[in-house]
Parts: C-alpha cells; sequence; structure tokens
C-alpha cells in the first residue's frame, strides 16, 4: 500500500519509490522489459477448482474497473482448475446421457413405456439425495465425486432391472397389482439386499485407505 487509501500507486513518484525498493530484486521476474506487464504471485489454500475459477472471475472485474489495467489469473492450479471443472461437467453429462439410454433400453427390454418410466425413481434417487448432501455438508463437486455417482448409477440399475424381471416373471398374464409386486419383492428382496451388503462391505475398506480420493 503506496497510496492513501489505494492497493495500487497513485502517482509516478509512488511508482519510482516503488522500483527503488526493488533494485535489488530480479526486476525482470516481476515486470516485462517495456513495463507494460507485471507479475504479482499469489499463495493461499487449495479451495478447488471452483473457487480458484471464481478468484479468476472476480480479479478480471476488478481489472475492468480500474483505468487501463487488465488482470488475469495464470499458472498451473488456474489449468487444473478449469480441466477439472471441464471433466466433470462431462462426467455428468455423460451419466445422464447414460440414465436416459438406460431408461430406453428398459422400456424396450420389458416392451412397456410405463416400466421404464417406473425404473427412473429408483435410478435417479441415488443420485439426486447424493447430489444434495454435497451442498447440505459444503463439499465441492469435483471429478472423484462425480465417478463416485456412476457407481451408485451402475449399482442401481443392476437391482432395478433384477427387480423388475422378477415382477415381469410373477405377474404372467395378471395386471400389476399389490400381490404382484410382493411376490416380486419377497422373491428378489434377499439376493438384492444380500448383494448391496457385499458391495458396501467391498467399499469401506478403502475407508482404510491413505489416499485422500478413496
Amino acid at each position: 500500500r503506496l497510496g492513501e487509501g489505494s492497493d495500487l500507486p497513485d502517482s509516478r513518484a509512488e511508482i519510482a519509490q516503488l522500483e527503488l525498493w526493488l533494485e535489488d530484486a530480479p526486476f525482470e521476474a516481476l515486470v516485462s522489459e517495456d513495463r507494460q506487464r507485471a507479475r504479482v504471485v499469489l499463495s493461499g489454500k487449495d479451495r478447488g477448482s471452483q473457487d480458484h475459477l471464481r478468484l479468476q472471475t472476480a480479479l478480471e472485474e476488478r481489472g475492468k474497473n480500474l483505468q487501463r489495467v487488465e488482470a488475469k489469473l495464470v499458472g498451473s492450479m488456474v489449468a487444473a482448475a478449469e480441466g477439472f471443472s471441464a471433466l466433470v461437467t462431462e462426467l455428468f453429462q455423460g451419466l445422464f446421457v447414460a440414465l436416459g439410454l438406460i431408461t430406453l433400453l428398459i422400456g424396450w427390454v420389458f416392451r412397456s413405456p410405463s416400466m421404464a418410466v417406473i425404473s427412473l425413481l429408483p435410478n435417479t434417487l441415488p443420485i439426486l439425495g447424493g447430489l444434495a448432501l454435497f451442498p447440505l455438508l459444503g463439499l465441492p463437486l469435483n471429478i472423484f465425486s462425480a465417478i463416485f455417482f456412476t457407481l451408485a448409477l451402475g449399482i442401481a440399475v443392476d437391482d432395478t432391472i433384477h427387480l423388475l424381471a422378477r415382477l415381469e416373471r410373477e405377474r404372467g398374464e395378471e395386471p400389476v397389482g399389490p400381490e404382484v409386486i410382493e411376490r416380486a419383492s419377497r422373491g428378489t428382496g434377499g439376493a438384492i439386499a444380500s448383494t448391496s451388503l457385499v458391495l458396501v462391505a467391498g467399499f469401506l475398506v478403502l475407508t482404510a485407505s491413505q489416499f485422500p480420493a478413496n
């Protein structure tokens, strides 16, 4: 802070004072030869790619408010934040495309559009519930959480197809009613519960890992 109430030099004298202070420093590492560009190094805690992108936007907006100043955040962390953000977006886009294709396939296999619509509920609830937890817990969505949602979809789809196939077998020619649903649930409930417990136990092993992503 050189000027009164300002973060930037307000006069030629203050600029000269700043250059005098920097005479013993590697000046070429801080400004370009034509003195038109300067570099400021920032350091801080890594708060995730979205915070880096918000900081970049805020810095660029601040530069626009300053006369004849253009500010831009650069560096490996910015490049990584932009890359991770794009990758997470693509993963979620692929997730919902996969969900749509699975729904269409279920409708085609069972020859029932209503069955396809019904299958959306158990397949999307784990994803929507997981998405709701992230803002509630203050957690950022990153590449690892996006991969988690693809695993959740795969597990939910397996159980859905298992139950629907048994439902088709149990109903035969009769309409789907409470008795048919109860018979299908009794026939598949134990298998679905046991396979789900095995998967949960397998994933719980990863909690003992020292790798943060796990």
